[in-house]
C-alpha cells in the first residue's frame, strides 16, 4: 500500500498494517507501535531554475509570502510540516495544488506551477529544480523509521523478510 505517513500510521494502530515504513517529525508516543528510525533529514523548498530565488541557497519561509505551493496532500507529514512553518511564520500561502505523488509535485515545481517543499530524504534529480535549504529555527526534521505493531507476531518467513528490510535499511543508512 502506498498512502501518507499519517494514515499509514493509524492503519499500523488499528491493525489493518502489519509494518510500515513511516515518515514523522515528532516522536510517535504510542504504547502499541514500535518504531525504528534509521534516516533524519531536514526540509528544503524546491523552485524552478527560472524562479528568482533560484539563484539562492537558502532561505527563510517568511520569505515564502504570496508563493504558490504544490504540496502532499494532508496524510503526509510534509503537510504537517508545512501548517507549522505558516502558523509559526504568521501566513496562509496558496496552496494550488496537491498530489500524493513525489514526481508529480516535482515536475509541476520544474514547469514553474509553483514552488513546494519536500524533504531531502526525496533525492530530486531533474535538472530544472534548484532546492534552497531552510533557515528556520527550530528547524523541522524528516524522520524516517520502520514501524510495526508490538503485539504482532510475525511468521517465520515474514521474520526472515522483516530481517532483510532491516540489514538493507539500517546498514544503508549508516552509509
Amino acid at each position: 500500500m502506498e498512502e501518507g505517513s499519517l494514515s499509514a500510521l493509524k492503519d499500523l494502530k488499528y491493525g489493518k498494517l502489519d509494518i510500515s515504513f513511516l515518515g514523522y517529525v515528532d516522536e510517535i508516543d504510542d504504547s502499541e507501535i514500535q518504531i525504528d528510525e534509521f534516516d533524519r533529514q531536514p526540509f528544503s523548498i524546491l523552485v524552478t531554475k527560472q524562479n528568482p530565488l533560484a539563484k539562492r541557497t537558502t532561505i527563510a519561509f517568511r520569505e515564502l509570502k504570496g508563493q504558490p505551493f504544490i504540496l502532499f496532500k494532508n496524510s503526509f507529514v510534509h503537510d504537517q510540516v508545512f501548517r507549522t512553518l505558516a502558523q509559526a511564520n504568521h501566513m496562509r500561502p496558496a496552496v494550488i495544488f496537491r498530489s500524493i505523488e513525489t514526481q508529480s509535485i516535482i515536475n509541476l515545481v520544474a514547469q514553474d506551477v509553483g514552488i513546494g517543499l519536500l524533504s531531502n530524504a526525496v533525492k530530486v534529480t531533474n535538472p530544472n529544480v534548484v532546492l534552497l535549504k531552510l533557515t528556520d529555527t527550530p528547524q523541522p526534521k524528516f524522520k524516517l523509521g520502520l514501524a510495526t505493531r508490538k503485539d504482532t507476531v510475525f511468521s517465520p518467513s515474514q521474520a526472515k523478510i522483516i530481517e532483510k528490510i532491516r540489514q538493507v535499511t539500517f546498514h544503508s543508512s549508516k552509509s
